[in-house]
């Protein structure tokens, strides 16, 4: 994961301690993520979902 985000430019960050809310927001992108995208259409393999996503 480091690797990857180093190569888009991307500095990951945890969220602060004690705060639910911004676990929360986290969590819904997830949501949103497989419910519009990765399940939005069958795929036939990890792989093909993968090459989709790229």
């Amino acid at each position: 994961m480091r690797a990857t985000c180093a190569r888009l430019g991307i500095r990951p960050r945890s969220p602060r301690p004690r705060r639910p809310q911004t676990n929360g927001k986290v969590e819904r992108f997830h949501y949103t993520l497989l419910e519009e995208w990765a399940y939005h259409r069958p795929y036939t393999s990890e792989a093909e979902r993968q090459a989709a996503f790229s």
